[in-house]
């Protein structure tokens, strides 16, 4: 999937540029670094950034009624 070698990716592990946990002779990635390795950006800043695009229609809403009151004004 990543198209690097095992050993590359158990050299970043050990460089500490890959966050994972190890369960016996088993390496977990956290969902989280995997999500960050594809988009650039933390897990829990996209959750937070899709968040926000569920509220901007009223956020529209909102500047919309306070740009009007202030022209009214």
């Amino acid at each position: 999937m990543l198209q690097v070698s095992t050993n590359t990716i158990y050299s970043l592990i050990k460089k500490g540029d890959i966050v994972a946990k190890k369960f016996g002779s088993v390496y977990r990635i956290l969902k989280g670094f995997i999500f960050f390795i594809f988009s650039g950006m933390d897990y829990d800043i996209y959750l937070k950034e899709r968040e926000d695009y569920k509220n901007i229609d009223k956020v529209e809403r909102e500047l919309s009624m306070i740009r009007n009151s202030s022209k009214i004004s």
